[in-house]
């Protein structure tokens, strides 16, 4: 049985992380902190790379199940809205959790487990993977932007928001005519493109941007730095989400992944049970 406690002693870490993390994504999205991103970016810039760095610098920082979970709605949310292609949006957390989820231990799980288990620290880490890592972001985004314009071009987008035809983010284009009989108003282009649906919500953003943002900014400081000092990423996330959870007033307990949790581990002692039987069956004279 001491194979099966080491395997969970080794991986207690990750799963602690995973039961804090989880809750604190929540927590930042209840605050309005993605929201109020995705607000702010739509008023003041065009195109795609800021999307694609949203996306980039969640899962680096928040984990990757943060981005899908959360950015993919948003982002079909801002798309429809704006009249750009959803689907051009939608990709784009895909990619990123997969992309740029090698460039911190906590950016994926199986990246913690295996940090745990060979002392790899952030900063080797980034040393190691993030050249890697911006060359895949650098490839993903030239590959993304070239096939959202054949996308357009095409005229494959299909229809936005209200029935508009809409291209690549920031083109919108022909809205398809109408079915006789049916009744269609197109939207202009001005309301195509405009993002007066996005408005600021004025202090409820600033107080989601500032608290957010210092939430997120002392996890990265703590995610790097903190191991150097005896400061686990559970630790930091776990310490984020009492803050949050004050800031707050509300405690998502539904949020916690306690049934994922407990899977993880099942499988890990199963693993760790299973493994060191079949190489004792498979050694000579055996």
């Amino acid at each position: 049985m001491s194979s099966a406690a080491d395997q969970l002693e080794l991986l207690a870490p990750a799963l602690a992380f995973l039961l804090a993390a989880v809750p604190l994504a929540h927590l930042l999205g209840e605050l309005g902190f993605f929201d109020a991103v995705a607000r702010r970016v739509s008023h003041r810039v065009d195109g795609i790379w800021p999307w694609w760095l949203l996306a980039a610098a969640t899962t680096a920082v928040l984990n990757l199940d943060t981005t899908v979970v959360l950015l993919t709605p948003l982002y079909l949310q801002v798309a429809r809205r704006r009249g750009d292609d959803p689907l051009v949006l939608a990709v784009v957390p895909f990619l990123l959790a997969n992309l740029a989820s090698s460039v911190l231990p906590v950016s994926n799980l199986t990246t913690l487990i295996a940090a745990e288990r060979f002392d790899i620290g952030a900063g080797e880490l980034l040393r190691e993977l993030g050249p890697a890592t911006v060359a895949m972001l650098v490839v993903g985004f030239l590959t993304h932007r070239r096939w959202a314009a054949r996308r357009a071009a095409t005229g494959s987008a299909g229809l936005g928001a209200g029935g508009s035809g809409v291209g690549a983010v920031g083109r919108p284009v022909e809205t398809v005519p109408a079915a006789p009989g049916e009744r269609h108003v197109a939207p202009s282009p001005a309301r195509a493109t405009s993002s007066t649906d996005l408005r600021d919500e004025g202090g409820d953003d600033r107080r989601a941007l500032v608290v957010g943002g210092l939430v997120v900014a002392s996890l990265l400081v703590a995610f790097v730095a903190g191991p150097a000092v005896g400061i686990a990423p559970w630790e930091a996330a776990l310490v984020a989400d009492l803050v949050l959870v004050l800031v707050l007033r509300s405690l998502p307990w539904r949020s916690v992944p306690v049934a994922t949790a407990a899977a993880v581990a099942v499988l890990g002692v199963l693993v760790a049970l299973l493994v060191p039987e079949v190489r004792a069956r498979g050694r000579p004279g055996r």
